[in-house]
């Protein structure tokens, strides 16, 4: 299992595109700590009974309030780690779950998959509209630290 730094439970974001990887990523890396904590995905939200995933873009906002409420939950009782399993494109996207984590004491830190290209990430999973890939891939905001987070003044 890999040690808290400091005492602290971890928080662990995952970035990237559609299809680039961050679920397999995730599951790694949920390995390296025992299998303990918990992965959060947005995409949770829109699985139904059967495990059939029907994906609902008015639905969105919900799903992610639902997923940020998940997470405070599992932070309230000090999961070890929580992983953030969505694409968090903009640095605004992860802004509630690096809020939480400083309120509940984790140790963030973030992950990114590799930079595939808009035909390769289209190739892997051919069920995105390579428009939308594209335009996530333009709005992909870097972020290496939590104050890129906290303080981002882009303004999107």
């Amino acid at each position: 299992m890999a040690p808290r730094r400091r005492n602290r439970p971890h928080l662990i974001i995952m970035r990237g595109l559609p299809a680039s990887g961050k679920t397999d990523l995730a599951r790694k890396t949920m390995e390296g700590y025992g299998n303990a904590g918990f992965i959060l995905s947005t995409d949770d939200y829109f699985i139904n009974d059967y495990g059939h995933y029907n994906f609902d873009y008015n639905q969105l906002g919900e799903a992610h309030a639902w997923n940020q409420d998940r997470a405070e939950e599992a932070m309230r009782d000090r999961v070890h780690p929580i992983i953030i399993d969505n694409t968090n494109i903009r640095r605004r996207h992860m802004k509630p779950y690096v809020q939480m984590g400083l309120d509940y004491g984790y140790f963030i830190r973030f992950m990114e998959t590799p930079d595939y290209s808009v035909d390769e990430l289209h190739e892997r999973y051919p069920g995105i509209d390579k428009q939308d890939l594209y335009r996530m891939k333009r709005n992909y905001e870097p972020a290496e630290t939590i104050y890129d987070v906290l303080y981002d003044i882009s303004g999107t």
